[in-house]
Parts: structure tokens; C-alpha cells; sequence
């Protein structure tokens, strides 16, 4: 795990997201994108990596709630609990049924 503090930065394939992504990123975060397809993780992923090898995109696709779960685990198992999370998706309520409601054990769970 790096030392910087983890940023998720999610819908973070084009416009604000990626512009917040790679902000992060060059501003001393280590930073984890997401899209909702592969190929949108895939440029997230070329993109952060340029700036830094910590940095990753996934797939979270918010409507396949199992796919959800399963990228969600893999993101804490991976990299812990982010200490900054950017929702840039769509819907705030989807967001927060599906990531928050999640990760909030997790984020408790963290001794400072």
C-alpha cells in the first residue's frame, strides 16, 4: 500500500472526473478512477499510471450491484478504505446505496 493518501474518484473515464483524477494524482494523492466499462477503466488506468504506477482505474458499474460488491472488496482488499472519495456519477442516492453504505464499516474501522 503507498504512503499517499488514497483518492476514488469515480465516473473519472472523461470530463470532470478525469480532470479531478489526474488533479489528485499530480497533487500528491494516490488515485483509483472508475468506469463503467472495461475499455473506460483501461484509459483511466494509462492515464494515472503516466503519473504515477500506484494509481489504477477499475470497472464500477453501479447498476450490477454484484459487480458492484465484488470491486468495492477489491478496492479495500487492495488499497484500504480511501480517504477521499469524489462521486462524480450521475445519481447521489444510487452512489450512496451502493458505495458508501459499503465502505462505511471500513472507514470507522481504520485506528488514526
Amino acid at each position: 500500500m503507498s504512503e499517499k493518501k488514497l483518492a476514488l474518484v469515480t465516473g473519472a473515464s472523461r470530463g470532470i472526473g478525469a480532470a479531478t483524477a489526474k488533479y489528485l494524482a499530480e497533487n500528491g494523492y494516490q488515485v483509483v478512477g472508475t468506469a463503467t466499462s472495461e475499455s473506460g477503466a483501461e484509459k483511466i488506468q494509462a492515464q494515472l499510471k503516466a503519473i504515477d504506477a500506484a494509481n489504477a482505474g477499475i470497472v464500477l458499474n453501479i447498476a450490477d450491484a454484484e459487480q458492484t460488491q465484488t470491486a468495492l472488496a477489491g478496492l479495500l482488499s487492495e488499497y484500504g478504505a480511501p480517504y477521499l472519495v469524489v462521486n462524480n456519477l450521475a445519481s447521489l442516492e444510487i452512489t450512496y446505496l451502493c458505495v458508501y453504505r459499503m465502505m462505511i464499516g471500513r472507514m470507522w474501522s481504520i485506528p488514526i
